[in-house]
C-alpha cells in the first residue's frame, strides 16, 4: 500500500512540475520509471501497484510525449521492457 501512496504522489509531483522544471522531471522522474519497469510486479495481488505504475507511465508521456519517451528508453532498459512501456502507454 505505500509503494501505491508514494506512486501516486510523484505522478502527481511530476505532472505539475513538468510545465515549469521539464529537465527535473526528465532527471528524477525517468529513472522511477525505469526502475519500476525492471521490476514489475509479479502476483495478481500487485493489480494496483500494477495501475499505479501504469498512470505513472501515462502521465509522463503525456508530458514528454510518447514518441519521446519512448525515444529516451532507448538504451536505458532492455526490448522487453521498452514493449511493455509501449503497451502501458498506448
Amino acid at each position: 500500500m505505500d509503494k501505491i501512496i508514494i506512486l501516486i504522489e510523484i505522478t502527481e509531483l511530476m505532472e505539475s512540475v513538468y510545465s515549469i522544471k521539464p529537465r527535473q522531471v526528465e532527471a528524477t522522474g525517468l529513472p522511477v520509471l525505469w526502475e519500476l519497469l525492471k521490476t514489475p510486479p509479479r502476483s495478481c495481488s500487485d493489480l494496483e501497484v500494477r495501475d499505479a505504475i501504469r498512470n505513472y507511465a501515462i502521465t509522463l508521456a503525456r508530458c514528454f510525449g510518447v514518441k519521446t519517451l519512448l525515444e529516451l528508453s532507448t538504451f536505458r532498459i532492455s526490448p522487453s521492457q521498452k514493449k511493455t512501456l509501449q503497451e502501458l502507454v498506448s
